[in-house]
């Protein structure tokens, strides 16, 4: 639907294809087969829509589980993997490993997840590599914790306005 009516990028928050826990145990109730699957379906439709989608998912490495965003272009290439380098809770995930820099149409962005926004180097690094929009998928807080957005939402707009970029945001309560 959204290639239908003129998106380019289709965003969606961090974990969205398996939901959002923080103890260990849960990741247990998904396989690296189960995602991989998750993905190439993921991948199909990109295609076939023609946009690209940046999708929060758990992702198996090396016999590590890393929080992750994956970055998918019209052609249904994966063209970017992050892992979230700053965790909050997550008890099932390890850090990533590199900052994120990628192009969409020819346009230099990047990619955070959640907790990352604190940390202005996230940010700021890709920016003077060139990065001009800022994707910042998010699962934060539940509906029953309302109080964390607002605090979160100030966040990002400072990294925005600090930056003198665009910020895309997708999270899961707002």
């Amino acid at each position: 639907k959204c290639g239908k009516d003129g998106s380019r990028v289709v965003i969606f928050p961090e974990c969205s294809v398996s939901g959002y826990e923080t103890e260990k145990e849960w990741i247990n109730n998904f396989t690296s087969e189960m995602l991989r699957n998750a993905e190439e379906k993921i991948q199909a439709v990109c295609k076939e829509a023609g946009v690209y989608a940046i999708i929060g998912i758990p992702w198996f490495k090396g016999g590590k589980v890393y929080d992750a965003a994956l970055v998918i272009d019209p052609n249904g290439e994966v063209i970017e993997r992050y892992g979230k380098m700053y965790l909050a809770g997550e008890k099932w995930a390890v850090p990533g490993d590199h900052i994120s820099l990628f192009k969409i149409d020819g346009i230099p962005a990047t990619v955070i997840i959640c907790h990352d926004e604190r940390y202005p180097e996230l940010t700021r690094i890709p920016v003077m590599m060139g990065a001009r929009i800022i994707f910042y998928i998010s699962s934060e807080s539940s509906i029953l914790k309302e109080y964390k957005i607002e605090p979160y939402r100030c966040q990002i707009v400072a990294r925005a306005v600090e930056n003198n970029v665009w910020v895309v945001q997708a999270n899961a309560p707002a």
